[in-house]
């Protein structure tokens, strides 16, 4: 999920397995409606971000990704595809982040053209949402530790909290 706040920063979470810097996301799960309604529980499962703080930034996807995860022996995962769809939304210009510390070590909020994701899909992002400045500053980090923060459920089992 590509949020993007006022100032036209994209947030972006350190995966704690995968140790690489992306937008927040997850899997597919049987209490979700669409993609989107995935791709925003798992923004407020992984950062708090409740789907009332967002409004979409196009009507579908911004784009698909296939890309290939390693196994995860201690979570008896074997190595598999995935199938990413991105989509894209606002999110109120100061939300309250609460990261989950077991899937992320810090977040930031980077200028879309600097992101990780930002790279591969600044031009459709930046059209989309009528930016030109390719900074390369980055926003913030929360230097979410393991002490810190408080730890949320996963697997859609947020209680309704993201609703």
């Amino acid at each position: 999920m590509a949020a993007i706040n006022s100032s036209g920063l994209m947030l972006e979470v350190h995966h704690r397995f995968l140790e690489l810097w992306l937008p927040p996301g997850g899997h597919l799960d049987p209490c979700d409606e669409s993609l989107l309604d995935a791709g925003l529980r798992e923004l407020c499962e992984e950062t708090g971000i409740r789907r009332t703080d967002t409004s979409p930034a196009s009507a579908g996807p911004v784009e698909v990704i296939l890309g290939d995860v390693p196994a995860r022996p201690s979570r008896g995962e074997p190595a598999h595809w995935h199938l990413d769809f991105a989509f894209a939304v606002h999110v109120d210009a100061a939300p309250t982040l609460r990261p989950d510390i077991s899937e992320i070590h810090d977040y930031r909020w980077t200028p879309v053209h600097a992101a990780e994701a930002g790279k591969r899909l600044s031009s459709r992002l930046a059209a989309l949402l009528g930016y030109s400045d390719p900074g390369v500053t980055v926003v913030g980090g929360a230097g979410v530790s393991g002490a810190e923060g408080p730890r949320r459920p996963r697997a859609g089992r947020d209680g309704g909290r993201c609703r």
